[in-house]
């Protein structure tokens, strides 16, 4: 995150943040703000005022990578954020073929699952398909 990023995020949480009242009963009616960044970000993201971040799920969950202290490596970094991951983003890459006459569904099955099980490790309940290659 560059310098014009990071102000231009922290603007925008103050003055929602601002708007918003965090205590109470109105507390839970509130908008939760969040950010699509990597967890060297959350940081920042937490001073700016935001809620939760979210991060892609070939990025978060490294399904191709069956070494477990690799994953597990992975896992405490997210689960040491600041704030909560709450959602994941890009499901499926392009790469898997989902639709057409070459769709193969047993690898992206295999990579599925394999996200779906690390992302329960994390407490995440939302992953967003999000990926329009794989659509295609």
């Amino acid at each position: 995150m560059n310098r014009r990023e990071f102000l231009g995020l922290a603007a925008g949480a103050a003055v929602v943040g601002a708007a918003v009242p965090t205590k109470g009963a109105e507390a839970s009616k509130r908008i939760l703000f969040g950010a699509c960044r990597g967890p060297k970000d959350v940081p920042l993201l937490k001073k700016a005022g935001f809620d939760f971040w979210e991060w892609n799920a070939a990025s978060a969950f490294i399904p191709e990578e069956l070494d477990a202290s690799k994953w597990a490596k992975r896992r405490d970094e997210i689960l040491a954020a600041p704030l909560p991951i709450r959602s994941s983003n890009g499901f499926l890459p392009g790469t898997f073929r989902l639709t057409g006459p070459n769709a193969d569904f047993a690898p992206a099955l295999e990579y599925a699952e394999r996200v779906c099980r690390r992302a329960d490790e994390v407490n995440l309940k939302t992953i967003v398909f999000g990926s329009g290659g794989a659509r295609n």
